[in-house]
């Protein structure tokens, strides 16, 4: 999946997470640990906005390939899990799971459910940490790379640019080197010395230049 791509993953993704967020919020009330629900409804919508700043910046992080696609998709899995977590502590009423969010709900919550909702919310916390790191990494390494690519690119250009010269250069040449090559054997032709021989005295009598028509 090429880079834009991925940014284009990011922000499909974060909106989404927006929409939930929003629709979290009318059930605020609904579920069995209201202020459980409410940590889910602001964590929804604040997620999101990580995901659509990652997809905005994504063209500028200097990352490929598997680097890339860790980076990406651990973003996206830790803004989701974090949510669901909250969400399920909310619908669970599981304050016991998230004690700062479940202050003051003491209903009980059973050993899977506290299983569940500690590994999606420690994933997410995890996943997106590797996530910022390897996304600071890529800024960090972009200037780098791109003076590289930018010294590859103007060696390329100032190859064509000699190319274009030299075969300027050449075909401004021959066409000289033919007009001086058919004057010089026009002048041979129509200017001809021509000689008289005395076969008697065994030297050059005289020795005329005539024009020939």
């Amino acid at each position: 999946m090429s880079n834009n791509a991925l940014g284009r993953a990011l922000l499909i993704s974060g909106t989404l997470l927006f929409l939930i967020g929003l629709l979290n919020g009318y059930v605020v009330q609904l579920v069995p640990a209201p202020r459980i629900g409410l940590s889910a409804h602001l964590a929804g919508v604040q997620n999101a906005l990580v995901l659509w700043t990652l997809g905005l910046m994504w063209t500028h992080v200097g990352l490929h390939g598997l680097r890339e696609k860790l980076a990406a998709w651990s973003a996206i899995y830790g803004m989701y899990a974090i949510w669901l977590g909250l969400f399920l502590a909310a619908a669970w009423g599981a304050g016991r799971s998230v004690p700062i969010a479940g202050a003051g709900f003491d209903r009980p919550s059973s050993n899977a459910e506290d299983l569940t909702l500690a590994f999606l919310v420690g994933s997410g916390a995890v996943a997106i940490t590797v996530a910022t790191l390897l996304v600071l990494f890529g800024l960090l390494k972009a200037p780098r790379l791109q003076a590289r690519i930018d010294a590859v690119q103007g060696s390329g250009a100032d190859r064509d640019h000699q190319e274009s010269s030299d075969a300027q250069a050449t075909s401004t040449i021959l066409p000289g080197s033919n007009i001086s090559l058919n004057l010089r054997t026009e002048l041979r032709r129509v200017v001809s010395p021509s000689c008289s021989y005395d076969r008697a005295s065994s030297a050059f009598a005289t020795q005329s230049c005539r024009t020939q028509p």
